[in-house]
């Protein structure tokens, strides 16, 4: 009886013994640290990428930047911010991001708020891959977030101060929200967070059918089957994102409702080629668009993993996540424009970058040879740098400023008035220094004549210069701006003013020159 037993014991130990959980648990360890240190060079090489040298602000970063400041000066003032006129032509309210960028700025300088941006695109890579992970597993959302991080959108986004980063870090907090919390009520959290995210940057408004959607099928994949109250979440969750809006205009004003007219719903079309956008957007992420629609239709042929209800839930989740990221680009062909193109593909390649990662981990698979894994690690080293190029091209988009505001510091001062294009930069620079409205910019002027006549449009800007009403001008003279061009001519036949210096200037169309003119 005890040899039986200790036999048995034996027997038990060999395949049951304490010691085999430990070993099980230590691998399982060493696999979650791997995974982390993957995520943590991902992340890295993310920040890395971006730390290059870039020009002083670009028009849309001095915007934002000052024009918070003159909101905070005026909130603590009591200047209702209306004052500024900001919520007709801003994409998102200016209360929110534009007043933190202020902040940042007057405690950082526009690195600090820069480096904001960085934190809040690091931040959506993070969650990204917890979003890829939920859905498809650990291996899928490595490749997931190594693909997103090195785009070109990206990259761009990391070093912007602008609306972007903020709004779609909260885009993909709201994603997260709506997948981690599928299986339970707490989904709603997603709905404040959306509603976040659409009123830093109206133009969010758009993917927030995909984040209902993901809640809807989150909740019926947990369900294992079709249930009416957890497809309902697909309704429930805009409702509430309508109510929190609905709200909030209740509490601060309808004002917002103009800017999101003219920027985003009701916004004028442009003169850009539909081709012109489908060029720009397969240069920026065509090879990650066509790795999504190959993850869509493998996804939807077969689920290895077999978690899905079944082949309608994978249908149903591809289709809706390409359907969201092709939107950007369709509806900006719409409007003509490829204005803001780049920083707008970064949210949509957001939605669609899951199935992408598992296109690649499909071809991949679990094992994976020493000189697929190379060859892999290889093409991901290669779209970091065509990425960086990229991205650096989209910062050039405005010529460089820094140069220009040293040659006018000696000429600025607090009672001048200045015709200026850029004129947004300039502000910036000369916040100290000068008033908003000291700087005219050549996109609007309110000028009446001595005669008493109130003039617009071109005739008057030139009847400005006739009469001599700038102490100082600077036009930009390169391709494409018009405006600049046609009143150069104009400053040189006043015979009020001469060409005090020229400094050059270098954007995507090529060379050209900054002209400074200063009253005889």
């Amino acid at each position: 009886m005890n040899t039986q037993t200790l036999a048995l014991g034996t027997i038990g130990g060999t395949n049951n013994s304490p010691a085999a959980a430990p070993t099980r648990r230590d691998s399982s360890r060493r696999h979650q640290w791997r995974v982390r240190l993957g995520l943590l060079g991902i992340l890295l090489a993310q920040a890395l990428l971006s730390a290059r040298g870039f020009p002083g602000p670009d028009q849309d970063e001095a915007l934002y930047t000052h024009t918070g400041k003159l909101i905070w000066d005026g909130f603590l003032q009591g200047v209702p911010t209306t004052h500024w006129g900001a919520h007709g032509f801003f994409s998102g309210a200016p209360e929110l991001y534009p007043v933190l960028a202020g902040r940042l700025d007057s405690a950082f300088g526009l690195t600090g708020v820069r480096t904001f941006s960085l934190l809040c695109m690091l931040a959506t890579t993070g969650l990204l891959y917890l979003i890829t992970r939920q859905l498809f597993g650990g291996r899928t959302a490595l490749w997931t977030a190594a693909m997103y991080a090195v785009l070109p959108s990206v990259l761009e986004l990391n070093v912007l101060a602008t609306y972007d980063a903020p709004a779609v870090a909260l885009l993909a907090l709201a994603c997260w929200i709506a997948v981690r919390c599928g299986p339970s009520r707490a989904y709603v959290l997603a709905a404040p967070v959306a509603a976040l995210a659409i009123a830093v940057k109206y133009a969010a408004l758009m993917f927030l059918p995909a984040i209902a959607v993901l809640a809807a099928l989150t909740a019926l994949r947990h369900r294992g089957r079709w249930h009416w109250p957890a497809a309902a979440r697909a309704l429930v969750l805009p409702a509430l994102v309508a109510a929190v809006l609905g709200a909030a205009m209740a509490l601060f004003g309808t004002a917002h409702l103009q800017g999101a007219r003219s920027t985003t719903t009701g916004r004028a079309q442009s003169a850009d080629s539909a081709e012109a956008v489908l060029r720009i957007s397969l240069q920026l992420g065509g090879w990650l668009f066509a790795l999504a629609g190959i993850g869509a239709v493998l996804y939807a042929l077969r689920d290895p993993s077999g978690t899905t209800p079944g082949r309608w839930w994978r249908v149903t989740y591809a289709s809706a996540m390409v359907l969201t990221a092709v939107l950007v680009p369709l509806y900006q062909a719409h409007l003509h424009t490829t204005v803001a193109l780049g920083k707008h593909l970064a949210y949509a390649l957001l939605f669609v970058a899951p199935l992408a990662g598992l296109a690649i981990d499909r071809f991949v698979g679990p094992y994976l040879p020493n000189l697929l894994c190379f060859l892999v690690a290889a093409g991901l080293v290669g779209l970091a740098v065509y990425g960086t190029n990229k991205a650096t091209d989209l910062s050039r988009w405005f010529p460089d400023t820094s140069e220009l505001a040293r040659t006018l510091e000696p000429m600025v001062n607090a009672k001048g008035k200045y015709l200026a294009e850029p004129g947004n930069p300039m502000k910036y620079y000369f916040s100290e220094t000068t008033a908003p409205d000291q700087w005219t910019e050549l996109t609007w002027i309110d000028y009446t004549d001595p005669q008493g006549r109130k003039r617009q449009g071109f005739d008057a800007y030139r009847s400005a210069i006739r009469n001599g009403h700038f102490d100082l001008a600077v036009l930009d003279d390169h391709p494409g701006h018009d405006m600049s061009q046609r009143l150069i001519p104009e400053l040189e036949k006043s015979g009020k003013y001469r060409l005090e210096r020229t400094v050059a200037n270098e954007d995507n169309s090529g060379p050209g020159e900054f002209q400074v003119w200063v009253r005889e």
